[in-house]
């Protein structure tokens, strides 16, 4: 099924009530005409794309997708780089769907609104000295150089993740065959539009890295209004005979950044990386 442009702002326009009964019940503060602009932006950015574009996606899951993103309180503003329209091919009935994927710093703002204040979220090489000291313990990294070149700090040995809440510290540690294989199967499914294999790739494990740490921190989401997103996020990780056409995020690159020092994590704002160096 295809439609044009005109038909995916229909699907938009008629979504109002029922997004504005959304906000009115759980009081995210999205704008309807914002978010509509921002979803409509985000599936103009596809056209070039041929038979993958989710102009071509069936109009129902572009509702659907876009009204998920306003239950779990999500922009689709990509300079915040939360959320992100992106299709899926369903090969059970062979129908190109829009989905919605959550980026890095979509999982941070939700954790945020569970109590997260701080996050590091960082990538060891074999150069580099690192000892894990277990899951409720801060790790121990070192390196002489802040280069990601191999050859500067040798192949790249893994990744962690250590989230605050409160008095509460969770390390996830990444092991870089997952996060090789994650980058693999991304490039594998995406056709040439992946940041995967560009001079992004770097981010690409860090929302690797966050993603499992999400499933870690799931007794601190579940305690919280965020628990129906740890819920929903999780059994869409586990989707069979739906294959992304692109890689998950694509859209996370430009705009992306890396470690920055400490800040604290504000309640409305989601976490930055803090530099663990």
């Amino acid at each position: 099924m295809t439609q044009s442009m005109t038909t995916v702002s229909n699907v938009l326009r008629d979504s109002k009530t029922e997004f504005l009964n959304i906000v009115d019940q759980l009081s995210y503060g999205l704008n309807f005409r914002q978010e509509a602009t921002f979803a409509h932006q985000q599936i103009e950015r596809t056209l070039d794309r041929g038979q993958n574009s989710l102009v071509h996606a069936d109009p129902l899951s572009i509702r659907f997708a876009f009204l998920e993103a306003v239950s779990a309180g999500l922009t689709l503003d990509v300079r915040k780089q939360r959320a992100f329209l992106i299709p899926r091919w369903d090969s059970a009935v062979g129908v190109l769907r829009c989905h919605l994927d959550v980026g890095y710093r979509g999982y941070q703002y939700l954790a945020s609104r569970a109590g997260l204040t701080q996050l590091s979220i960082e990538l060891v090489y074999e150069n580099d000295h690192f000892e894990f000291q277990g899951m409720n313990q801060p790790v121990i990294h070192k390196t002489k150089s802040l280069s990601s070149d191999p050859a500067k700090r040798g192949p790249l040995a893994g990744g962690y993740a250590m989230a605050q809440f409160g008095d509460k510290l969770i390390t996830s540690i990444v092991s870089p065959e997952h996060l090789l294989q994650v980058q693999q199967d991304a490039i594998t499914n995406s056709r040439g539009f992946t940041p995967w294999n560009g001079p992004y790739m770097a981010e690409m494990y860090r929302k690797t890295i966050c993603r499992k740490a999400w499933k870690d921190w799931e007794h601190q989401l579940m305690a919280s209004d965020v628990r129906l997103c740890f819920e929903k996020l999780n059994s869409g990780d586990e989707d069979q005979g739906n294959r992304l056409v692109h890689s998950e995020s694509e859209q996370e690159g430009p705009g992306a950044t890396s470690a920055v020092p400490q800040l604290a994590v504000q309640s409305t704002e989601e976490p930055h990386y803090v530099a663990n160096r």
